[in-house]
């Protein structure tokens, strides 16, 4: 509580920023690694995707987190026990609410609105299984001042600049995204899962919209900053299931109708690292990214957590080391480029391990070749 004074003394509350993590990404492209683990339990670089995102969160000041659970029982007691275990040490509140009948987005949020819990305005909205070091600052401060002018200006869609052919796209997607420069106002929001050279637009579209940017050099990493009414129009639609591919493409196409609830854009300065992690394509090439240090201060000698798991050092160029539990190489073995040694592994006689993350307490047998490849044990 704040005491603002004056003649009429009111208390004021303070609501803490808060964020909804959704644990689970309602898709099989991580399977069959995420058949016995949770996709956000997965270990990049020998930390669980998880973690990440909890400490991003925590560097953007956020105070409070709800985590999503859809999954199995089993992989639901799984996340928060993870969650349990990881928070200790972080200064930030973690509930985690499960649910295993819900199977898409839209019935999450739905059921976050029923238990009426986001009390922030705005609240961060993001998937579990994304890695990032961006500073949503600015991004929060023009949704408020928007908000301020008009309440109905509920979501902003963090956008990120990434080259259609980048492997850090989703796979077989392509999003054409109209904006304002002006006003930073979406009004083109169209995910594609074809590949067409052409994307047809009514006349009337480019008569109303003589200065809009169409771009097709964007991307959306599942970073949204909403004000609580997103919650509510979820519920009042029983149809939407996606964010970005219904929700926000149906409300993009109603402003043009005149239906008045604008969305808008936030693009992230190139120098940020922001990648969802859709499948093991875009895993595989964001681990690497981490390794020669693209995404820093996120790093792998740099790691959420040490307490939790263990601590790695930077050996020549980009190896590193786990420092904590020690390792076993033997003297004939080598292991170069940009690759990492977990604690408790053993790399047996003439192997050759290169830009590799080798996980831990895992063995490799003598005389193997083990090249840009992740081993988890």
């Amino acid at each position: 509580m704040e005491d603002h004074g004056g003649d009429d003394d009111r208390l004021v509350r303070v609501v803490p920023l808060q964020a909804v993590l959704l644990a689970d990404s309602f898709t099989l492209t991580f399977r069959p690694a995420s058949s016995t683990v949770p996709k956000v339990l997965c270990p990049l670089n020998n930390v669980a995707l998880l973690d990440y995102a909890i400490e991003w969160l925590a560097s953007n000041k956020v105070e409070e987190l709800f985590v999503f659970c859809s999954s199995t029982t089993q992989h639901s007691q799984l996340i928060s026990e993870h969650v349990q275990e990881y928070v200790n040490d972080v200064n930030i509140k973690v509930t985690t609410i499960s649910d295993s009948s819900i199977n898409n987005p839209g019935d999450a949020l739905r059921e976050l609105h029923k238990k009426d819990v986001v009390k922030s305005d705005p609240f961060i909205l993001m998937s579990g299984d994304i890695i990032t070091n961006a500073d949503l600052k600015p991004a929060i401060e023009n949704h408020k001042k928007r908000a301020k002018k008009d309440a109905n200006n509920i979501m902003t869609v963090i956008l990120k600049e990434n080259p259609p052919s980048s492997p850090l796209n989703p796979p077989n997607s392509d999003l054409m995204v109209g904006l304002n420069p002006s006003t930073s106002q979406l009004t083109l929001f169209e995910p594609s899962h074809l590949r067409s050279p052409t994307v047809p637009l009514p006349i009337s579209f480019v008569l109303s919209h003589p200065s809009t940017q169409l771009r097709c050099d964007l991307t959306s990493p599942g970073l949204y900053v909403c004000s609580p009414e997103v919650l509510a129009k979820f519920s009042d639609e029983f149809d939407y299931r996606s964010i970005p591919k219904q929700f926000i493409h149906n409300l993009v196409a109603e402003e043009e109708s005149g239906l008045q609830t604008p969305i808008h854009g936030h693009i992230l300065p190139p120098s940020t690292f922001a990648v969802h992690i859709h499948s093991f394509s875009t895993y595989h090439y964001a681990s690497h990214l981490l390794r020669l240090r693209w995404a820093y201060p996120i790093a792998p000698d740099n790691t959420p957590h040490c307490g939790l798991r263990g601590k790695y050092a930077r050996k020549e160029g980009y190896r590193y080391d786990e420092v904590g539990r020690g390792h076993t190489i033997d003297r004939g073995s080598s292991v170069v480029g940009d690759s990492i040694v977990g604690g408790g592994c053993v790399v047996g006689r003439r192997c050759h391990v290169k830009d590799t993350v080798v996980g831990e307490d895992v063995v490799i047998g003598d005389g193997a070749t083990v090249v840009d490849s992740h081993l988890w044990a």
